[in-house]
């Protein structure tokens, strides 16, 4: 897997791509990470399990006036948790599902604005759902629209809260064990104390 970079330009009905270059092995993540503006809060945490590979990269913007907004780019490797039938020679695929949801924990009391999600098409329906419920910050696939391997999705909210160490999780679609992986990244953690922010105590 490798990327590289160019400009697309649109002309007659046809796209081409010119100035290809920077040629980078690995997932985009990685050169997404490294491209961060200076000040940004990032990380690049990939999980690595017999069922296969994913990466969990991440971008925390500082706004000022207390709010941050979290970019999650989740891209699924080659991670599957295969479906079979029969055996070798005549082994078949049923499904090879990747994750249905991904979430990330929730300071009690903090205040979620806007989120958004993107899978880089223009169709409404097949998008992930968004919840605020609970301790978690959770998007969930619709029905046949998990986040299979070799596709990457955008999870972004903005919250009132600054980064802190804790763990994204990625449920599984398919049934089995486990059921979900965690993976070490920045969370929306503790919000400043308003009552002591002056230093008056």
């Amino acid at each position: 897997m490798a990327s590289l970079t160019g400009t697309p330009t649109y002309s007659g009905g046809n796209w081409s791509f010119a100035g290809q270059g920077n040629y980078k092995l690995g997932s985009v993540t990685d050169r997404w990470v490294e491209g961060a503006p200076s000040g940004t809060t990032v990380a690049n945490t990939e999980l690595a399990v017999a069922e296969g590979h994913a990466k969990v990269a991440v971008r925390v913007v500082d706004l000022g006036n207390g709010q941050w907004t979290y970019h999650y780019a989740v891209h699924n490797l080659d991670f599957a948790r295969a479906v079979t039938e029969g055996s070798e020679p005549n082994l078949r695929v049923l499904s090879n599902r990747g994750f249905s949801a991904f979430s990330v924990p929730l300071e009690a009391g903090a205040v979620v604005g806007t989120q958004r999600f993107s899978d880089g098409d223009l169709e409404a329906g097949n998008d992930w759902t968004f919840s605020s419920a609970g301790d978690r910050l959770t998007w969930t696939a619709p029905a046949g629209q998990s986040l299979d391997w070799g596709t990457l999705y955008l999870f972004s909210v903005t919250v009132d809260a600054p980064p802190s160490s804790g763990q994204s999780r990625l449920n599984v679609a398919q049934a089995g064990s486990p059921a979900f992986y965690d993976i070490d990244v920045p969370v929306p953690g503790a919000r400043a104390d308003v009552i002591f922010g002056s230093g008056f105590e």
